[in-house]
């Protein structure tokens, strides 16, 4: 006897839901735009360029007349890459993604969609084809919640319904064109109206929305594509109502040929890093270079040049490779790519106006390609594949909780600062010695042991460590630069001593270094060998009785009054009784003579 049964089990929600539910992880604002940007250099694009059109077009010969909602007001997104077949298989998908692990910047298949924060039906055009997102199956014919959107040949639109490819021509499309050759996304902006019955998102996105937006990309400037693989240049314009175009935001790099040769051999080292099945033959890939970049923006031009040193790096026991293997078995992607950005250059040029340079640092930030919102107390930017939590927002660390296998994410993290990016940084602040104005800027460029949140607790003292080895302290003598143990410092109290004793040729620190750089090397178990009363009087000891004015000392630094009696003072900081043989004893003649030395007799102080 066979029993009665109904249809039972979980089913996925509505697609509308599911996109409203994504956006508040994506919510409106830079981070559209930074995933714009994000999705022109996974597909290898050169150039990003959004305009927002505020134009109404024309509606009259269209697929349907629904469509007419569509050809008003819309912010175009276009780049010089067009689509892969893949890459139209991928945008389909909305909680996967067909991006390699090394091309591509976005990992998660999801960022795209905050589009949705713009309008109900994004538009996407490139090679002989245009598609029609309709998560709300209103506009497009034969949509259905299996199929929520269409697409059509370019040339069959232009025949049958030309007005639909109108509102593209703003973009970079040429009438009748059938092969477009980059991909050139559409988002007509959501307005009131639409806003009211949207299934997606009840706000409306307004032009005043979007300048503030344009400004926030605008203060972050030439950052955004400091850790990039492939874009070289944004540009932002608006079109009136009436059809009239202005620039209000371009970021252009100005040394194509020094970047696109760096980033070329990093993208290189990590395409060879992923296809590699075994992982044991990787390499350290660590290259160096300078990216300089020029922002125009309200009549202000911005000129930076920014040091970057990064690469792929395996560990020297192979730390990364093992750890990305664990990784991999976890279903997680790892490469093993870390880098550091230090500001070398600002200089801004308002119209009318002097050059003004800016010599601050800026307040460091974590990059994972583009700027997170996490900031560090580090005088530089940290970038790393790094291993993120849903929101894209922050790292996976030891404050999230994870049990089990997926404490391997954690330790991801603390391997990829531990074992790339202290190594960047390292290289960084060897390379960048010349190119500051001066020792002093260069050591504000170096990273204070002040307490850091997870996972960089330990590195600026584990950056210190790597460079106790290295040229890396400016002293006042050739070569110019020697390395930790080459180097004698002046206890901080006294460098008053500094000038005679450098006047007398004694290799010291020039400028003094700084309380963090000490306390770096300190923290970090390196000793730097500090100059002693024992020290100076060993130096200065001689064997027989000076007998000179103080202008024929046979040291220069015995050759100024006040310079003897400091010094003298120093050597008697350690309670020593010895002076016998210290040049150091002033007479009321004003000659000089050495202690214990004197024929007349005694020396009395």
């Amino acid at each position: 006897m066979r029993t009665a049964s109904i249809l039972f089990g979980q089913r996925l929600p509505p697609l509308t839901l599911a996109l409203k539910r994504l956006i508040r992880d994506y919510p409106k604002g830079l981070g559209t735009v930074k995933e714009l940007i994000q999705n022109a250099d996974d597909a290898r694009a050169q150039v990003l360029r959004l305009t927002l059109d505020n134009r109404q077009y024309p509606s009259t010969r269209l697929p349907v007349p629904a469509m007419e909602c569509l050809q008003g007001p819309a912010l175009l997104a276009y780049n010089d890459a067009p689509f892969a077949d893949e890459d139209f298989d991928g945008i389909q998908r909305i909680s996967q993604s067909v991006k390699e692990l090394t091309q591509k910047t976005g990992r998660f298949g999801l960022g795209f969609n905050s589009v949705y924060n713009i309008t109900d039906s994004p538009c996407l055009l490139s090679r002989d084809w245009l598609f029609l997102f309709d998560p709300h199956c209103r506009f497009t014919p034969h949509s259905s919640p299996t199929s929520p959107g269409c697409g059509w040949h370019l040339r069959d639109l232009w025949n049958a319904a030309p007005d639909l490819l109108m509102p593209f021509l703003a973009g970079g499309l040429t009438i009748g064109q059938a092969e477009f050759a980059g991909t050139l996304f559409r988002f007509p902006l959501r307005d009131a109206s639409q806003a009211s019955v949207s299934e997606i998102s009840t706000e409306p996105f307004s032009t005043a929305y979007f300048m503030s937006i344009v400004r926030q990309a605008a203060a972050l400037g030439p950052e955004l594509f400091l850790f990039l693989k492939n874009l070289e240049r944004l540009e932002i314009g608006l079109v009136d109502a009436g059809g009239a175009t202005t620039e209000i935001l371009r970021i252009e790099t100005t040394n194509l040929d020094a970047v696109r040769q760096a980033r070329a051999h990093i993208r290189g080292a990590a395409e060879t890093f992923a296809s590699q099945a075994e992982l044991g033959a990787s390499k350290d890939v660590d290259v160096g270079y300078v990216h300089e970049q020029r922002q125009m923006h309200e009549g202000i031009v911005r000129e930076e040049h920014w040091a970057i040193a990064g690469g792929i790096y395996a560990g020297a026991a192979h730390e990364l490779v093992n750890a990305a293997l664990r990784m991999r078995d976890l279903h997680e992607k790892a490469i093993p790519l870390a880098g550091v950005a230090v500001r070398l250059h600002c200089q801004i040029q308002a119209s009318k106006r002097q050059p003004r340079q800016l010599a601050d640092v800026p307040e460091g930030r974590v990059f994972c390609s583009l700027p997170l919102p996490i900031t560090t107390p580090f005088p530089f930017h940290v970038n790393g594949y790094f291993d993120l939590d849903s929101t894209r927002h922050a790292l996976t660390t030891k404050e999230s909780n994870l049990t089990g296998d997926q404490e391997h994410r954690i330790r991801w993290n603390e391997l990829l600062v531990e074992h790339g990016v202290v190594p960047a940084c390292a290289r960084l602040l060897m390379a960048i010695r010349g190119q500051v104005p001066d020792p002093s800027a260069y050591y504000a460029r170096w990273p204070r042991t002040t307490p850091a949140s997870s996972p960089f607790e330990g590195l600026a003292r584990t950056v210190y460590a790597r460079l106790r080895d290295q040229p890396v302290l400016a002293i006042n003598a050739a070569p110019g630069w020697v390395t930790p143990k080459d180097i004698v410092t002046l206890p901080s109290e006294w460098q008053n001593l500094y000038e005679p004793l450098a006047t007398d040729g004694m290799v010291l620190p020039s400028p003094p270094l700084p309380g963090w750089i000490r306390s770096g090397f300190t923290d970090a178990k390196v000793k730097i060998a500090e100059l002693t009363p024992a020290g100076l009087r060993q130096r200065l000891r001689t064997q027989e009785d000076v007998d000179s004015a103080l202008n024929d000392a046979p040291h220069a630094c015995l050759r100024r009054r006040q310079w003897v009696i400091e010094l003298l003072r120093f050597c008697l900081t350690d309670a020593a009784s010895d002076l016998s043989g210290l040049p150091l004893a002033l007479t009321a003649d004003g000659c000089l003579h050495s202690f214990g030395m004197l024929k007349t007799g005694p020396t009395f102080l």
